[in-house]
């Protein structure tokens, strides 16, 4: 398969994309981030080795319930007002230009990785962040609530296959 580098085709792809009703356009996001984080994850390894994260296995001693409140509801939440509607809101302020909105993109990926300072998480919370906030900075524009409902869900189900191998590791 040819890869183009026609910038056109890439315009193309995002405006069939962002012609996709809402959960249509999240979902296709979501499954498309795990086909690239895995790719990352391994840079990421090759880049860091013997870098592990442990605040994942520190959280296994909480309660399940508790555990998957954190994980699943109360982070992505928090995380997203950090990291999405914060820059977002202070971007507009600035006016940002019409269009795709490459500049608060950039911005909410990176406060993302600076949140995630670990270097095993470099990579994967880059990445991750990139497709967060091309998810918000797509949704923000039929509302504010809009884009921190899908946003978060799209967080929320990123976590909860992270709480699922996690309760699966300490059974």
């Amino acid at each position: 398969m040819m890869i183009s580098k026609d910038p056109r085709m890439l315009k193309k792809w995002l405006d069939w994309l962002e012609g996709q009703r809402l959960p249509r356009f999240v979902l296709f996001l979501y499954l498309s981030r795990w086909a690239v984080i895995f790719p990352a994850a391994l840079l990421n390894g090759w880049l860091f080795p013997g870098q592990v994260d442990t605040t994942v296995t520190d959280l296994g001693t909480l309660h399940p319930l508790v555990l998957f409140l954190a994980m699943v509801v109360v982070n992505p939440l928090f995380e997203m007002l950090i990291e999405c509607a914060l820059p977002y809101w202070v971007l507009g302020r600035v006016r940002l230009p019409s269009g795709r909105p490459w500049l608060f993109i950039f911005v909410s990926a990176s406060l993302m990785a600076l949140l995630h300072p670990l270097p095993a998480a470099l990579i994967p919370s880059l990445v991750t962040g990139f497709f967060l906030a091309y998810t918000y900075g797509h949704c923000a524009r039929q509302g504010i609530l809009k884009a921190m409902l899908w946003t978060t869900l799209f967080h929320g189900g990123i976590n909860l296959v992270g709480y699922v191998l996690l309760v699966l590791a300490v059974i």
